[in-house]
């Protein structure tokens, strides 16, 4: 386990570990925000596009990311802490007739109705804060 692990691990969630790689820190006005990317491996590959090429995976290529989801989570030192998740986007590879479609996964990491980690959502539920 490395360096970065060790820390990161105090404020992501295993879940949200087990599907991202720390990106940067970013300190700012009191706030800590923790960018994190979706690991680049076959795993994390979206099912439905496996099975779309029937599991070939030579004809699958990054195509670009979404946009970064924001999840709020225990705060640290007083300072509130966010975490960015960025997710990739992939495709078939195809000739120039055919029509692209884009894929990605979709997580769970947060409350529904909230944007915070499940574990601070229901923290928060806990002491009646919402």
């Amino acid at each position: 386990m490395t360096k970065e692990l060790d820390w990161i691990e105090l404020f992501a969630p295993q879940e949200i570990l087990r599907d991202f790689n720390f990106e940067k820190l970013v300190e700012e006005n009191g706030i800590y925000r923790i960018f994190m990317v979706e690991k680049d491996d076959a795993a994390h590959i979206p099912a439905e596009l496996k099975k779309e090429v029937n599991g070939d995976l030579s004809n699958i290529v990054l195509d670009g990311y979404t946009n970064y989801i924001e999840l709020q989570t225990f705060p640290a030192m007083g300072k509130e802490v966010f975490l960015y998740l960025k997710r990739r986007r992939w495709k078939v590879k195809q000739d120039q007739r055919q029509e692209e479609k884009s894929y990605s996964n979709s997580y769970s990491y947060n409350e529904k109705g909230m944007k915070a980690t499940k574990a601070f959502g229901n923290f928060l539920k806990e002491i009646d804060w919402v």
